[in-house]
């Protein structure tokens, strides 16, 4: 048995998806604690979940631990690139002091919105650029967007969580990269680091932690976390191209997230999200498991990361709804599939007293969701 139990201690809504408005999709929340316990959450917000012009990243806080939430915010408008229009699709807060944030915004192509955000014909997205703004008032207002030069300079560079911020103070953006929009040839996918050692003025050490050059494994949705010490831990949401088929959740580790392990199998399916670093190399993750109706489970692991025992899993989220995994038999179809999901995206955000909050979105069909959240602890 675990030396240690994950206990539910309370769960609540961010916000839930008001039927017929340009905000009835709510999707893909990401949340952060700040050191005097202030819970901001991130999350996408539109009329449908498939990418289209009115699509915005909103934010909300709460100050009581969840109980009640602002009323939700957009981040900065959205500035054109090279004469293009676009619009902000994903965000993530990151706490860098007692009362300042950072955010990285994920920046999309809207210059021909008939188009789809993933075209089947050649499987290539549209682009997508990372830009950074900053906050000194705990997140009520937020300076001008930055650019984040992604490298290699390829278009549709998707960021995959917040930025990570290293004990030797070295920041690190997270993020994919993909085929540019309508190019032809192989897919070659990546999951990559971003380093800076100034605070976010410069970003001069990019690694790749992930890729595949004969393109059949795609670990997807990389979602890394940092333990006091530096080291890291990668999970993926991985998939098997030639088979059209999802394997289990794999992961890589890192002493200091400059040389990654190869990625491993740890035993089971899934699509993960950032594990947290516990004490004396103690790990906790939480997933979606969608080999049956959809379930957010958690889990523990007592050596760093190498096993995630069966016995310390811990239902979190029963969805209540059919099961939204179909018959794959192409990578299109594996594209078909996730976007017609009407709950997962599971994140965590350790707080400074040590409990976990869990947030997810969830509703009975694709464009009508909410945003739920979930705080956990870890007992003896």
């Amino acid at each position: 048995m675990p030396s240690k139990t994950i206990r539910i201690i309370r769960k609540g809504t961010v916000f839930q998806g008001e039927s017929g408005t340009c905000q009835q999709s709510s999707s893909f929340p990401a949340a952060t604690i700040l050191p005097d316990g202030r819970w901001i959450c991130v999350w996408r917000s539109a009329p449908r979940k498939e990418s289209c012009p009115q699509e915005i990243v909103v934010y909300s806080v709460s100050d009581d631990e969840g109980q009640t939430w602002l009323e939700p915010r957009p981040f900065l408008p959205c500035p054109s690139l090279d004469g293009r229009p676009g619009a902000w699709r994903a965000g993530a807060c990151t706490p860098v002091g007692n009362s300042e944030v950072i955010a990285v915004l994920a920046w999309t192509d809207h210059s021909h919105p008939e188009l789809p955000f993933f075209d089947p014909s050649t499987q290539s997205l549209k682009d997508i650029r990372l830009f950074l703004t900053r906050s000194s008032d705990r997140g009520t207002t937020w300076s001008p967007a930055e650019p984040i030069p992604t490298q290699p300079d390829i278009a549709a560079a998707p960021m995959t969580g917040p930025i990570l911020v290293l004990p030797d103070g070295r920041w690190a953006c997270q993020y994919e990269t993909n085929k540019r929009y309508g190019s032809e040839g192989p897919w070659h996918h990546t999951s990559r680091l971003l380093f800076s050692s100034d605070q976010g003025e410069t970003w001069t050490e990019n690694i790749e932690i992930t890729g595949d050059p004969a393109g059949r494994y795609f670990w997807w949705d990389q979602r890394p976390g940092v333990a006091p010490d530096g080291s890291m831990i990668d999970l993926f949401w991985t998939f098997d191209q030639e088979k059209a088929h999802y394997l289990n959740v794999h992961a890589s580790s890192s002493s200091d997230g400059r040389t990654w392990s190869p990625p491993r199998d740890i035993g089971f399916p899934g699509q993960p999200s950032q594990p947290v670093p516990l004490s004396d190399h103690r790990w906790l993750m939480t997933w979606i498991d969608r080999e049956g109706a959809p379930t957010i489970k958690a889990r523990l692991s007592e050596d760093n990361g190498q096993t995630w025992p069966a016995d310390s899993e811990v239902v979190l989220v029963q969805g209540g709804i059919p099961t939204q995994t179909v018959r794959k038999d192409s990578m299109n179809d594996a594209w078909e599939e996730m976007t017609a999901f009407s709950m997962g995206f599971p994140g965590t955000a350790l707080g400074p007293d040590g409990r976990i909050l869990v947030t997810y979105y969830h509703g009975d069909t694709t464009d009508q969701t909410g945003i739920y959240w979930c705080l956990l602890s870890v007992d003896d």
